[in-house]
């Protein structure tokens, strides 16, 4: 979780039922959270997050505190919980059901840097995040790029990588068409 953006989240004044809904049932099913970006935080505002986070989560859930996320491999390799066989034709186990999605576009033309970060913050509200590789008209390298709370990072990727462009955006009750839609009408009009 970003602790930089986690109330925002979690308000009614800045993100959607469905969004904090979804939240909810993540962090309360988690057995292991992890609350990156702790040093963006003032330790008043951390402890505000923390609170959140343990009204929400599991007794049992292990909560990390990370900045840059930097967090043991041991860490993330323990095991914590019993995995189940859902394709049991006799399971009675009852899942939150939510809907959300990953969606790819691929077949990307090099893109003007300036339209591509207009494109990503005029995205619908449910699109929580957003990741993968890009290439700009005004400069050879390919670069990486994350999504997240209306906010575009971007990092140069080294010259060997075999990658291509792609973009996967993550949310809850997204439409694909609607969204390739857009990105068409912002790059190919």
């Amino acid at each position: 979780m970003d602790a930089s953006h986690f109330l925002d989240y979690h308000s009614i004044f800045s993100s959607s039922k469905e969004i904090r809904q979804l939240l909810k049932e993540q962090i309360s099913h988690a057995s292991l959270l992890i609350v990156n970006k702790t040093d963006l935080v003032s330790s008043k505002k951390l402890q505000k997050v923390m609170t959140k986070i343990n009204e929400i989560a599991s007794n049992q859930a292990k909560i990390i505190l990370s900045e840059y996320g930097e967090v043991s491999f041991d860490e993330l390799l323990e095991a914590r919980i019993k995995t189940m066989n859902l394709l049991s034709s006799n399971s009675s186990n009852h899942l939150p059901h939510h809907t959300i999605k990953a969606i790819k576009i691929e077949d990307i033309p090099f893109i003007d840097r300036k339209t591509f970060v207009s494109w990503l913050k005029e995205l619908p509200k449910d699109v929580i995040r957003g990741k993968g590789f890009v290439r700009f008209h005004d400069d050879p390298f390919l670069y990486s790029f994350q999504f997240a709370s209306k906010k575009v990072y971007f990092e140069k990727v080294d010259g060997s990588t075999t990658e291509t462009p792609i973009i996967i955006l993550i949310g809850n009750h997204l439409d694909p068409s609607t969204i390739r839609s857009s990105f068409d009408y912002a790059f190919y009009v």
